[in-house]
């Protein structure tokens, strides 16, 4: 279908008529920048609205699609004419989207098939500079376990909390509540951050440390814990013992006694 010829013979009949572009794009329900767009061959009149259209011009689908008037004993020629195209239109838009629905199933399958074939290839790789995708989780484990402690969010944080060789519903609501009560009254948690956890030959480990505000002495205190990846979750192990003062050691062990779910062997 030619766009232009189709576009000026809109103009042809709407100016016939004594019509404005505002007047004609009212009479079919579009606005008056469509009339012009179609007018200036930048476009067609989209198939909902194209009866309305030759209603409005007075003239048939036909003569419409082939952009002039057509004599009665062509009329019939012209309209299978445009069927056809019509037709190889349609077959046309049905093929482009078969073949980009193809074109998904085959990137789905390729994307898929690396996934599998290549993760664990990958996986040995990271392994060899003791980063692996094992060490990634666990620091993104840690650091999630962290700032909830650090939100006194107790309980969200000792759901990823690693507990050996206990009933885990009775472990998490312990330890939260152990924790709760550690930070109510004298001792006040400032900071906590973690390390990026390393992948051994045992087990995947990294450190944390804890600032700790004293009221009693007016102090800050920071200790160093050693964590590890365990039981599917991060496991607190003994905090770094070099401490000689007598009111830091108290709160070490304290700490260790609440956080601390098992010590390093």
């Amino acid at each position: 279908m030619d766009q232009i010829k189709i576009g000026r013979f809109i103009a042809k009949l709407r100016k016939e008529q004594k019509m404005t572009q505002f007047d004609l794009a009212t009479k079919i329900g579009v606005t008056d920048r469509a009339i012009s767009k179609w007018e200036n061959g930048r476009g067609l009149p989209d198939i909902s609205i194209i009866s309305a259209l030759c209603e409005a011009l007075e003239i048939s689908i036909d003569e419409l699609l082939e952009g002039e008037r057509i004599e009665n004993s062509e009329k019939l020629k012209i309209a299978h004419k445009n069927l056809l195209n019509i037709l190889g239109e349609r077959e046309r838009e049905m093929k482009k989207a078969k073949s980009l629905k193809l074109l998904i199933s085959v990137l789905s399958i390729i994307v898929i098939f690396i996934c599998v074939m290549f993760t664990p290839m990958l996986y040995a790789q990271f392994r060899g500079d003791g980063y692996s995708f094992s060490a990634a989780y666990a620091t993104q484990l840690a650091n999630s376990v962290s700032k909830s402690i650090l939100k006194g969010e107790f309980s969200k944080a000792s759901k990823s909390i690693g507990f050996v060789n206990k009933n885990r519903a009775v472990a998490e609501n312990q330890w939260a509540l152990e924790m709760e009560n550690l930070f109510k009254e004298d001792l006040s948690i400032r900071q906590l951050t973690v390390s990026r956890m390393i992948e051994n030959d045992r087990f995947v480990s990294g450190n944390a440390t804890m600032i700790i505000y004293d009221y009693i002495s007016d102090k800050k205190y920071v200790f160093d814990f050693q964590i590890a990846f365990d039981d599917g979750g991060i496991a607190f192990m003994g905090c770094s013992d070099n401490i000689e003062d007598g009111r830091e050691k108290e709160i070490m062990l304290r700490i260790e006694n609440t956080i601390c779910t098992y010590y390093a062997g």
